[in-house]
């Protein structure tokens, strides 16, 4: 465990200390700090989940971590504390977030703790990260007052569809994946469910607010 934890420390320094000099040297408001951070390491996990994906060694469900595997699952998971301890003091984020983080706190610290399953962890986190960066980058631009523009609606459809493709078709045949394979343990498949169950809540609120502002007509005027 020493690696793992020493990967653990140095990653949830890396993320805390990449916030706390963006505050220091600028004038944006923390929101704008932790998004910079959320992005940045959006970035790099999805990096380094292709890197596993289409680069690596292929590893089976459940076998045992690599060292590359080790860090990529613990720079997830020293985002994820300092994220979790951010929302915590600013309290910015709803039950739903919440228990997103948490969830993902127990299933990135069991991957190291049991010293297997990283690879289904790491195609977790590929999922569950390609869609961050678009999402940041729709907060800015409506922070900036750039709601109304072409290049807002674009990134908002896109974010959308990516959601939807990746993490609720493409997640549906990943989970399945991992529920039919003997490798697995029960708590391992238990966490990947919560994960999807997660995602499709996000997902009816997506849809809820696609349907509201590009589906639903406008009430015609009563003639008076």
């Amino acid at each position: 465990m020493i690696e793992e934890l020493t990967y653990v420390a140095i990653t949830t320094a890396f993320w805390s200390l990449f916030y706390l000099m963006h505050q220091k040297f600028t004038k944006f408001e923390p929101e704008y700090s932790c998004r910079l951070v959320t992005f940045a390491h959006a970035c790099v996990a999805n990096c380094l989940a292709m890197y596993h994906c289409f680069l690596a060694e292929p590893q089976e469900y459940g076998s045992e971590n690599s060292s590359m595997q080790i860090f990529t699952v613990s720079n997830s998971l020293g985002y994820f504390i300092f994220d979790i301890l951010w929302c915590f003091y600013y309290q910015t984020e709803g039950m739903t977030m919440i228990i997103h983080h948490v969830v993902s706190l127990t299933a990135l610290t069991t991957v190291l703790v049991k010293g297997r399953s990283a690879t289904e962890g790491i195609a977790g986190i590929g999922g569950m990260e390609i869609t961050n960066p678009l999402l940041q980058i729709r907060w800015y631009l409506r922070a900036t007052g750039r709601k109304e523009t072409w290049l807002y609606t674009i990134v908002e459809l896109l974010f959308m569809s990516l959601f939807f493709f990746v993490r609720v078709v493409y997640g549906f045949f990943l989970i399945k994946s991992v529920l039919v394979h003997p490798k697995p343990d029960l708590f391992t498949k238990a966490l990947a469910t919560s994960f999807y169950l997660i995602t499709c809540t996000f997902m009816f609120y997506i849809a809820s607010y696609f349907h509201a502002k590009y589906l639903k007509k406008r009430s015609p005027k009563k003639e008076e």
